[in-house]
């Protein structure tokens, strides 16, 4: 019997807590992701993904206007260098972009 039951529920049996069949496997996978090892390899995979949000989101690269395996290629392949030579003039006109992006909580922070 606890005596702050009532403020925490209005069951007669009380509360349970039910983990996951995936519980271990989220666990060991958190630990993973601690290893220098995963950030090495996880720094390569977010450069991948923000490449492609860029070629998604700024050049409508989800879908093709082309019908056919081959011009789909090469329309993907247009668009991967339109993209670097867009990156290399930002490069040569100065713009440098930063390693990584800075939270707002941590602007804020450096703020106060």
């Amino acid at each position: 019997a606890c005596s702050s039951r009532s403020r925490c529920t209005r069951s007669k049996v009380g509360r349970s807590l039910k983990l996951s069949p995936y519980f271990t496997a989220i666990v060991e996978a958190r630990k993973r992701q601690d290893t220098k090892d995963f950030r090495e390899e996880y720094a390569l995979r977010a450069g991948v993904e923000g490449t492609i949000s860029e070629a998604v989101r700024k050049h409508g690269a989800r879908t093709s206007r082309y019908i056919g395996q081959e011009k789909t290629w090469l329309q993907d392949i247009l668009l991967a260098a339109a993209i670097n030579l867009e990156r290399a003039a930002r490069w040569l006109m100065g713009y440098r972009p930063a390693s990584t992006r800075t939270s707002r909580f941590a602007t804020l922070m450096a703020a106060a």
